[in-house]
């Protein structure tokens, strides 16, 4: 296949910020918990403006919750720089074999980002079948380093990259040339997905996520009586509404 073309390269950049580059929704969910949806991963040069904003709307959260239950993939450096705002050092994140040349890149957190650090942050990442590719790998890395809870579904298990082919003037196949080697793992989740930590319908996943951060809050205030009481009452309401089947925030 040719390389795009710069005219290629304008279109798809302008498709990108006419859906914001998929950075769909940002709030504040009661008890001082961030939740934002990233529908899709752009390159990491499109997207430093939206993602320094997020993390600055986010710094005065006590956890923070990723919804990627609608990511279904994108551009690899996208991923990578949203993560390198939840670590205080440059960690390895992950390697690329690829087959063809024979080599080994590494992955690793950017040392300097835009905006606050999230580095101190409770993080959780929502899930579901359809999350795919580049959102399975953030949540994949960010469950082997121990750094996020994984709530929702088994993921759809796409973690080698292909290329296209083109076979005739109507026919392209898309062949793997490449895999992941997580650097605590060994191995990806290619065939098998990503397996929760908390495994949920995806539709249950955002409140049974947004519980567990309230939980782990109210485990760290020790010193605040209303402040614990109002996080008592707000998850005994919060467990109401997930038994009940009321799970839309």
């Amino acid at each position: 296949m040719a390389e795009p073309s710069a005219e290629d390269i304008r279109k798809f950049r302008l498709a990108g910020e006419r859906q914001n580059f998929e950075y769909r929704k940002i709030e504040i969910l009661p008890g001082g918990v961030g939740l934002l949806q990233v529908n899709g991963f752009y390159p990491a040069e499109y997207v430093r403006e939206i993602v320094a904003g997020a993390a600055g709307f986010l710094s005065h959260t006590d956890a923070v919750i990723l919804d990627f239950r609608q990511n279904h993939g994108g551009m690899v450096d996208g991923p990578l720089l949203l993560q390198s705002y939840f670590f205080k050092e440059m960690t390895h994140i992950s390697d690329s074999y690829n087959r063809a040349e024979n080599t080994t890149r590494q992955f690793w957190t950017m040392p300097v980002v835009p905006g606050p650090s999230l580095a101190n942050k409770d993080l959780y990442i929502l899930t579901s079948h359809g999350t795919f590719s580049a959102p399975e790998a953030f949540a994949y890395d960010m469950q082997a380093l121990k750094r996020a809870k994984i709530v929702g579904e088994v993921t759809g298990g796409g973690a080698h990259g292909t290329k296209p082919y083109r076979l005739s003037e109507h026919f392209i196949a898309s062949i793997p040339f490449n895999r992941g080697i997580n650097p605590i793992t060994h191995t990806d989740y290619e065939g098998v997905g990503v397996k929760p930590d908390v495994e949920v319908p995806a539709k249950d996943a955002l409140l049974t996520a947004h519980i567990l951060a309230l939980r782990g809050i109210l485990a760290r205030t020790t010193n605040e009586s209303d402040r614990k009481a109002e996080l008592e009452k707000l998850i005994q309401d919060l467990e109401a509404k997930l038994k009940s089947g009321i799970v839309e925030e």
